[in-house]
């Protein structure tokens, strides 16, 4: 039996890695859920926390987006909350999120920017099934907003495909956040 050549074995080797791992990525999609029990309060209560989020790329308005962003739906005690989390600081004050998803038309949604101990987030009012559902089937976000007082425009993008994928567990699970497991 003849033996096949070091390097073509390396190379069949690599190439199968490659397609193992996105077929990995396929299979889980753009989003990773994140379900916790934690001891808060108190009386030390276990609780119940989740996290679905999908992690993107921002910039300033007209500029290619090369900042960490993250498009985070958070389930804990009483709160139910949509925001995108970033590393830049942002002024206070009520803001409109211009959401395009894939290439279709953008659609206003309200939110609410201020900084972070970590850096700034704009919390948004639309309800987490609400955006699930509308994201659902579609690949890419597209999302403009500004701070607070209007000073630091951005447009952030972010990969949402599969997020059906994970819907069900993730609505399950929030609505567990007030219960103790």
């Amino acid at each position: 039996m003849r033996r096949a050549n070091p390097l073509v074995r390396a190379a069949v080797a690599l190439a199968g890695l490659v397609l193992a791992a996105c077929g990995r990525r396929d299979a889980g999609g753009d989003w990773t859920i994140r379900v916790d029990t934690v001891h808060a309060g108190a009386e030390r209560a276990a609780r119940t926390t989740a996290s679905l989020r999908t992690n993107g790329k921002e910039g300033p308005d007209g500029e290619a987006p090369t900042h960490d962003v993250v498009l985070s739906l958070d389930c804990f005690g009483d709160n139910a909350t949509v925001a995108i989390m970033t590393d830049q600081a942002l002024r206070q004050g009520r803001t409109d999120v211009r959401v395009s998803l894939d290439s279709a038309p953008p659609r206003r949604i309200k939110g609410f920017a201020g900084t972070t101990s970590t850096g700034g987030k704009v919390l948004l009012t639309i309800a987490q099934d609400s955006l699930l559902a509308w994201v659902s089937g579609h690949r890419h976000a597209t999302m403009r907003y500004a701070d607070g007082a209007g000073s630091y425009k951005t447009t952030a993008e972010f990969p949402v495909g599969g997020v059906e994928r994970h819907r069900t567990e993730f609505l399950a699970a929030c609505g567990k956040r007030g219960e103790s497991p």
